[in-house]
């Protein structure tokens, strides 16, 4: 507030507001230098009010003050002026602090807001690029799991060549029973026909000892003798087939005794194979399910900090 020089019941010094009015206008001078120098505007806005109202003032100022000179008047109307000025400087500083400070603080929020950001996306690309690993080595699992479906196809293949194998073995055993019986025929024959052999020695024997050959034995015994061969080389041809079927057999059934040992150790090799790669599918899954709970979680932080963000930008 601005205090008008004012005297004891109307009376005053003049030396005294000579001395006043002097500084007043030694101040005014200062002061309307520096404002024609910084603020040019307010002065146009000054002078055209003292202009136009160059004569004194006679209405009294309120509260028994008074004036003295309308130099004064004008002194003083400057002075409330800058007052008035000086208060609203004071203010606009104080706004302009107050703007600075909540400029900064929101800056510091700001950058806080966009490092949070940051470490969220970089994290969120880390777990991004983990879901993308563990989903590559899951498809891996897959495809060697289908290549292990395919060789339990295989075996299966397999093991239907072994069952024929088995009933290549069974064929095999009754071949060899034949091959039994049709050998101890053959023995009964040979003996029949050493017996044969024995007894057409012993006529013949007879007849050129004796002279005496009762020819209807003769002729029996050789037609028993050419049954026996008949019959001998029959069995000989059938021996020979026997054998060589056995033969064939055999071959068969080594080769399918070889494919079945080596199905079954192939099969307990992928039994192994695939128990372990289930148990790294099952691994894998569990780390696919924390990582994609781990990613929404960080998804959500990022949504937040990014509402933040734009409540900021907003605010």
């Amino acid at each position: 507030m601005i205090y008008f020089l004012t005297g004891k019941k109307g009376k005053k010094s003049s030396g005294g507001f000579k001395t006043v009015s002097s500084a007043y206008r030694e101040q005014l001078n200062s002061l309307m230098t520096t404002l024609h120098s910084t603020h040019p505007h307010f002065i146009r806005c000054i002078v055209p009010n003292e202009t136009k109202s160059p004569g004194y003032r006679t209405t009294p100022p309120p509260n028994g003050m008074t004036i003295s000179t309308p130099e004064t008047a004008s002194v003083l109307r400057l002075v409330l002026l800058f007052s008035t000025f000086l208060l609203f400087v004071l203010q606009t500083e104080k706004e302009k602090e107050l703007m600075k400070y909540q400029a900064e603080e929101a800056k510091a929020a700001m950058d806080n807001l966009a490092r949070d950001k940051a470490i969220a996306e970089k994290a969120n690309k880390g777990i991004q690029q983990q879901i993308n690993d563990v989903t590559a080595r899951l498809d891996e699992a897959t495809r060697t799991l289908n290549d292990f479906d395919a060789q339990k196809k295989k075996l299966a293949d397999r093991s239907v060549l072994l069952g024929k194998f088995r009933n290549l073995e069974h064929d095999l055993d009754g071949l060899r029973e034949q091959l039994e019986e049709e050998i101890e025929a053959k023995a009964d024959a040979n003996r029949q026909l050493s017996k044969a052999n024995a007894e057409a020695h012993m006529w013949r024997s007879k007849y050129e000892t004796e002279g005496i050959a009762p020819c209807r034995s003769l002729e029996e015994a050789e037609v028993q003798i050419e049954q026996l061969n008949v019959k001998n080389m029959q069995l000989e041809k059938a021996k020979g087939r026997i054998l060589s079927e056995m033969d064939e057999m055999q071959l068969q059934v080594d080769r399918a005794q070889g494919l079945a040992n080596a199905a079954e150790k192939r099969q307990k090799t992928f039994d192994r194979v695939v128990s372990e790669w289930k148990i790294k599918v099952d691994q894998l899954a569990t780390e696919l399910d924390a990582s994609q709970k781990e990613c929404r979680q960080y998804s959500t932080e990022h949504f937040r900090i990014k509402a933040m963000y734009e409540e900021n930008l907003n605010t």
